[in-house]
């Protein structure tokens, strides 16, 4: 290769064509200094696209994480530059008394000019890299950790000049002078160390969770409201101490008795921050508990008046955040709604979840408390459950939370997660809550088209009818059980859809509260007006009881059915003893087709008849699918039923029919 290619400055040209004495080495160290003002400029001018500014660093593993990372980086650097150096380079210098190769030695400057670019750039991704407050010491040192690098390749070249200049300019002697080629890196992180021990150590003082010691630094930064000289209500030895009581953010500090003892609490950030005041006996003041009410205190009305004004403002923060992130979120779904491929994605997902997290009261609400403590609470204004009675739900319920049927519900909630990376891989802004929101509004849709499906022909007037009349309509839908909360659960999503709770009440769990009482009466009027009817009826040709229907044979329970059914008005048709492929008898009634299998069985029935009647509903192309038994179904065979749509009577609804229809 020429010397015009290798792109050399005027001054390294010259000492590569003239040849100089000890011109290998002016050679070295020039294109090292030129190449190194050539990296200065580009670093300058910003030219430097490629250096990545991270997300700010505001919790403690993350700056471990991170700081590891970086540190594993800069030594990988050293090492290869140390290697580079430590190498044999004849073949750029030449063997004594032979001369040097220029393209080779120009290639051994540029590889240590690399290194040098590499560990600059280092530290420009590490300076661009935000951290929270309380980090900032340690952000300085690994700042300051490759700077004596950087600075002793710099200096190298103009030191090796400095002794080729010394070399040539002494006088002739017959003492042999040494060139030293040594460019000796070294990287020092007792400082480094330091200020993480120092920062460690406060961390396990605190006595907080990493998370919690992150937002106390964070908070500490913040207005401080001080209250001097109150009493702190030593609960376990019954006395009080003097304090004095820091409030800054959602954290506290409390100083017992000049330093004795030092109290720290954090309070969920993103959250309303809660408190209980008590007035105590006349002259005595207030008691006040604060930190999830875990710490009491005992305060004047002075002290406590400063004290709720704080967390007054606070909470007013606090919603007015919430409102926000809302705004955003419902902002982000209302697009979501308009993609017909993702609404599409997310009721195949609906379809292939247990219908049960959609319907069941404790599902919905460990969903949606998997959804706020995994992630931010500050969306829990999208949640349904309210969040006043949540905590106290949890805590009744913490032995189904503690059982194996989290474990389902975990699983649903990694699925959760998935679809929400579906969501991002459409370049949509999503994150978990806008994830849920967006199921939670297919889901009403979906639902209520799933009832429309089958009982459409009962509601044609739905825009006509008030919550009471859809309800009472409802109940008289003999071939449902109308208590059972799974077929509830998603008649109540139809009256959602159709705007029955009102137009903008789209909360299941709200919803839910104001159905239940009205179901109960309409249910119990009916049960009323079919006991006075029960009463006035002087005879009965055909009356049973449940015990006549356990003496029953196959045959005899199917006849039984028939009837039964007859008297609620279907036109009935008993299938052929064999070969009937799960469906025992056929009842019509305003053009709706329903299969029926009945069981007389002396136990309980799984999954085997959900099986049969579901693929019979297929053969004879039915509307709908039941199985009547005089006994129960298995937890596993109602949710197969659940999964495939198929109707369930079991002995108590059985019992409530007998009576009906052949006792009244």
């Amino acid at each position: 290769m020429t010397t015009d290619k290798l792109g050399l400055s005027p001054q390294a040209l010259q000492f590569a064509t003239e040849c100089p004495r000890l011109w290998e080495h002016r050679l070295f160290g020039q294109v090292i200094i030129d190449d190194i003002e050539r990296v200065k400029k580009h670093f300058q001018q910003g030219q430097s696209t490629q250096v990545a500014i991270a997300d700010k660093i505001v919790s403690f593993p993350s700056l471990m994480e991170w700081m590891s990372k970086k540190n594993n980086e800069l030594l990988d650097i050293l090492n290869q530059l140390t290697e580079l150096v430590n190498s044999n380079h004849d073949d750029a210098f030449g063997l004594p008394g032979v001369s040097g190769n220029v393209e080779n030695l120009v290639g051994y400057s540029r590889k240590i000019v690399t290194f040098y670019y590499r560990t600059v750039k280092w530290l420009q991704a590490v300076q661009n890299t935000p951290v929270a407050p309380h980090f900032e010491e340690i952000h300085q040192e690994l700042v300051a950790l490759p700077k004596g690098v950087i600075e002793c390749i710099e200096r190298f070249g103009p030191e090796l000049f400095k002794q080729v200049d010394d070399i040539t300019n002494s006088p002739p002697s017959d003492k042999l002078r040494v060139l030293s080629l040594i460019l000796k890196v070294e990287l020092s992180t007792d400082r480094l160390s330091s200020a993480l021990e120092r920062l460690t150590n406060e961390l396990e003082e605190s006595g907080l969770s990493t998370e919690k010691f992150d937002q106390f630094k964070s908070d500490y930064r913040l207005k401080h409201v001080v209250l001097k000289n109150i009493k702190y209500w030593d609960s376990e030895n019954e006395e009080t101490h003097y304090a004095d009581l820091e409030l800054f953010g959602h954290c506290f500090e409390a100083t017992i008795e000049n330093g004795r003892e030092s109290i720290k609490s954090v309070s969920t950030p993103g959250t309303e921050i809660q408190y209980v005041e008590m007035p105590l006996e006349q002259g005595q003041g207030f008691m006040v508990m604060i930190g999830d009410a875990s710490t009491s205190f005992v305060v004047s009305k002075h002290s406590l008046d400063l004290l709720k004004q704080h967390y007054q403002e606070i909470n007013k923060n606090v919603l007015k955040s919430q409102e926000d992130f809302k705004n955003k979120v419902v902002s982000i779904v209302s697009r979501l709604l308009t993609d017909k491929e993702l609404v599409e994605m997310a009721r195949n997902f609906i379809a292939k979840s247990p219908l049960t997290y959609y319907i069941d009261i404790e599902y919905l609400l460990l969903i949606e408390f998997l959804v706020e403590t995994t992630y931010t609470p500050i969306g829990r204004l999208l949640l349904s459950y309210p969040k006043e009675n949540r905590g106290a739900f949890i805590q009744a319920n913490s032995e189904f939370i503690e059982n194996n049927d989290i474990v389902d519900v975990e699983s649903y909630f990694d699925q959760l997660k998935m679809f929400t990376q579906v969501l991002k891989e459409k370049n949509l802004e999503a994150e978990m809550y806008a994830t849920y929101t967006f199921l939670y509004n297919v889901v009403i849709e979906h639902l209520a088209q799933e009832w429309e499906k089958q009982y459409k022909q009962y509601f044609m007037d739905i825009n006509g009818l008030s919550l009471e009349e859809a309800i009472e309509r409802y109940c008289s839908i003999e071939t449902i059980n109308h208590q059972d909360m799974t077929v509830a659960g998603v008649f109540i999503y139809y009256l959602i859809k159709h705007g029955k709770f009102g137009k903008d009440n789209h909360n299941y769990f709200d919803c839910l509260n104001i159905f239940l009482p009205k179901i109960n009466k309409v249910l119990e009027s009916k049960k009323y007006k079919d006991f006075v009817g029960k009463l006035k009826t002087t005879s009965s040709k055909n009356r049973y009881t449940i015990d006549d229907v356990d003496l029953m044979n196959g045959q005899e329970f199917e006849k039984f059915v028939a009837e039964l059914f007859s008297k609620m008005g279907f036109e009935t048709k008993i299938t052929k003893a064999t070969g009937d492929q799960g469906i025992d008898i056929i009842a019509s009634k305003d053009g709706d087709k329903i299969g029926i299998q009945a069981k007389c069985y002396s136990s309980t029935l799984g999954n085997g008849a959900i099986q049969e009647v579901a693929a019979g509903k297929n053969y004879y192309r039915l509307d709908k699918a039941m199985v009547i038994t005089n006994n129960f179904f298995t937890d596993s065979a109602r949710q197969l039923a659940r999964a495939n749509s198929i109707i369930l009577w079991d002995r108590n609804n059985l019992m409530e029919k007998i009576e009906r229809f052949f006792n009244s």
